[in-house]
């Protein structure tokens, strides 16, 4: 786990910096930027404090299970979303033919 956070921190670091980079000549950008950059490493945060604290509570086996079967609902979810809807098919409508030329 300390690896982990010391990655997360030197991630946040570089990002800080291209932030610093990109401010002088896009301060939009670079806010943006480190909104998505703090909201990101947030949420990282939390995730591997609550898996940390599922593994210790349930054991490593039960966690396991937990996991695939969360990773199984994600991609069923992930796959739901990105399905193209279904369009109605328009009754009625005839396929198109070419017109032969007649024998000269």
């Amino acid at each position: 786990m300390d690896i982990l956070l010391h990655l997360v921190a030197c991630f946040a670091a570089l990002a800080f910096i291209a932030a610093a980079f990109a401010y002088p000549f896009n301060p939009e950008v670079a806010q943006k930027l480190l909104k998505r950059l703090l909201l990101s490493l947030l949420g990282l945060l939390a995730g591997l404090d609550l898996v940390c604290q599922i593994v210790h509570q349930l054991g490593g086996f039960c966690a396991v299970i937990l996991f695939m079967l969360a990773s199984g609902v994600a991609y069923w979810v992930r796959e739901y979303r990105t399905r193209p809807p279904k369009r109605p098919e328009r009754p009625g409508r005839a396929e198109r033919k070419p017109i032969l030329p007649s024998g000269e």
